[in-house]
C-alpha cells in the first residue's frame, strides 16, 4: 500500500482541536486498529513534545530564519558595543568633574584670563580634559552606537515575534499512514513513525 494523507491540518492550534476526530475515523473510515492508534497517540509524546518540535520548524521557515539571522547578528553587534562603551560612565563622570572645576575656578577669578593662566588648579583641570576629551569622545560614539544599536533591536524582536506568530499559523502538520506505519510530518518533515503491530 502507497502511503496515504489521513488528514492535513494547517496548523498546531487546528491539528489539536481536531486530531480526536481523526483517531475515531483512523478507527472506522480507514481500518486501523485502536491499539495501534492509542500507541501512535503515545508516540506523540505529550503536548511539550509536539510544542517543541513544532517551535522548530517554525524556527526553520524561511521568513522567520531570515530574521532570525539578522536578529543574531544585531545582537552580536549591540554585545560588542555595550562591552566596548562599558567604560562610558566612569569617563563621563570625570570628564564633568574637570568641566566643574573649570568653571568654579572661572567663578574665582571672575573670568580674567591672565588669572586663570595662574591659576594651578584651572591649569591642571584644563590639561586633564584635553587628555580625557579623545577617550570620552570614542566612548561617547560608542555608546550612542549601542543605544542605536538597542532600538533596532527592540523593533526587530517586535517584528520577529510577528513573523513567528504568521508563520506558526501557517505550518502544516500531516497524519499519513502507509500499509505498516503512522507517520506524524510538521511542514513535511517526519517528527514521528510508528510501526502498526495490531492492524491487519
Amino acid at each position: 500500500m502507497a502511503g496515504k494523507t489521513l488528514k492535513t491540518f494547517k496548523n498546531l492550534a487546528e491539528f489539536r482541536s481536531g486530531f480526536s476526530d481523526l483517531k475515531q475515523k483512523m478507527d472506522h473510515k480507514h481500518s486501523i486498529s485502536r491499539v495501534d492508534i492509542t500507541n501512535f497517540d503515545k508516540e506523540l509524546g505529550g503536548k511539550t513534545f509536539l510544542d517543541k518540535k513544532y517551535e522548530a520548524a517554525v524556527e526553520d521557515s524561511p521568513k522567520v530564519s531570515k530574521v532570525s539571522e539578522a536578529h543574531g547578528k544585531l545582537t552580536r553587534l549591540k554585545n560588542s558595543l555595550e562591552r566596548e562603551s562599558s567604560g562610558f560612565d566612569d569617563l563621563d563622570k570625570l570628564y564633568n568633574k574637570l568641566v566643574a572645576q573649570m568653571n568654579e575656578a572661572r567663578k574665582r577669578n571672575k573670568g580674567d584670563v591672565q588669572k586663570l593662566n595662574n591659576d594651578p588648579d584651572y591649569e591642571a583641570a584644563e590639561q586633564n580634559l584635553l587628555k580625557l576629551a579623545p577617550h570620552w569622545k570614542k566612548a561617547s560614539k560608542k555608546r550612542d552606537d549601542f543605544r542605536k544599536a538597542e532600538r533596532e533591536l527592540a523593533a526587530l524582536d517586535k517584528k520577529l515575534t510577528e513573523i513567528k506568530a504568521e508563520a506558526s499559523k501557517k505550518c502544516p502538520i500531516e497524519v499519513k499512514r502507509d500499509a505498516k506505519k503512522l507517520q506524524l510530518l510538521i511542514a513535511g518533515d517526519k517528527v514521528v513513525e510508528y510501526s502498526m503491530k495490531f492492524t491487519k
